[in-house]
């Protein structure tokens, strides 16, 4: 059994959290940018964490007798859970959907219990295996999917709003301010969670799905 350790994950279209700032700074007198954009990636990461909303698709190109692949976050993300699989084959019906994964030292790997036939091959030259994943910001994390701030970018404005407003004997407390804030952003936590909830009992585990790929 032979193991493929190139990297096959695609740069991801990023959208930089610090364009969330411009909503942020002129409520936050004499908070730095810094202190802010620190803040963002907390709450950003707390969303994802609870929420596990931010799905990735890690395309793995086929190789000839390799049936073992890695699974390669993108840069400043971690895989928490394996979602699902797909091929990019029209034809999905067929056993390649067959599969295994596990866990070593924090790093996810897929093996696949049946491997193309040439006849599959003569067919579809270009198979790919096309793995959904639930990640979550590191630290470090400054860009995330674009979409996925159009969607989320008020709810993580709101938790770092009520994160910094909260703070005693600054110049930007407000205590009434961070508890409205708060609630905005416990009210978008939960509608994700049950967004997903219910995403999940309408998507059969291996079916395509109706997202918009990140690659």
């Amino acid at each position: 059994m032979e193991t493929n350790t190139k990297p096959m994950s695609s740069p991801i279209k990023r959208y930089t959290i610090r364009n969330l700032m411009e909503n942020l700074i002129y409520r936050l007198p004499g908070c730095t940018e810094l202190m802010i954009r620190k803040e963002l990636q907390h709450t950003l990461i707390e969303f994802c964490e609870i929420t596990g909303v931010l799905e990735i698709d890690i395309p793995i190109c086929y190789q000839e007798g390799v049936s073992v692949y890695p699974l390669n976050a993108p840069s400043d993300f971690t895989i928490t859970q394996i979602n699902s699989f797909r091929t990019n084959w029209e034809k999905d019906s067929f056993d390649y959907l067959d599969f295994t994964t596990r866990q070593e030292l924090g790093n996810y790997f897929i093996s696949f219990n049946r491997l193309p036939n040439n006849d599959d091959i003569l067919k579809n030259p270009h198979l790919k295996y096309i793995v959904r994943c639930v990640c979550v910001p590191t630290i470090n994390c400054e860009d995330v999917p674009e979409s996925f701030l159009q969607r989320f970018g008020t709810a993580i404005v709101s938790g770092t709003m009520a994160r910094l407003m909260s703070m005693q004997g600054k110049a930007w407390s407000d205590v009434s301010q961070a508890a409205i804030k708060n609630i905005e952003y416990q009210n978008a936590l939960n509608d994700a969670c049950i967004t997903k909830a219910t995403q999940g009992k309408k998507q059969n585990t291996f079916a395509k799905g109706n997202f918009t790929s990140w690659f």
